[in-house]
């Protein structure tokens, strides 16, 4: 196989993997409302982790 035939066959395999990601985000920027709800509950998931991690982090080092 040369370099140029590889190539090509690596940029469809690629394409073809995330077609279905491509497809999700297209759907999510057109419906502003759902993205803004979906990035609401990601962000409160990760700060009641992030609060937790740093409770944890404080006792182990002797801040709490």
């Amino acid at each position: 196989i040369r370099y140029g035939d590889l190539k090509a066959a690596l940029a469809k395999a690629i394409s073809e993997t995330f077609a279905d990601f491509r497809l999700r985000r297209s759907e999510l920027i057109a419906d502003e409302k759902k993205l803004l709800k979906i990035l609401k509950k990601g962000a409160d998931s990760a700060g009641k982790m992030a609060e937790k991690t740093m409770a944890d982090v404080g006792k182990l080092v002797g801040l709490r």
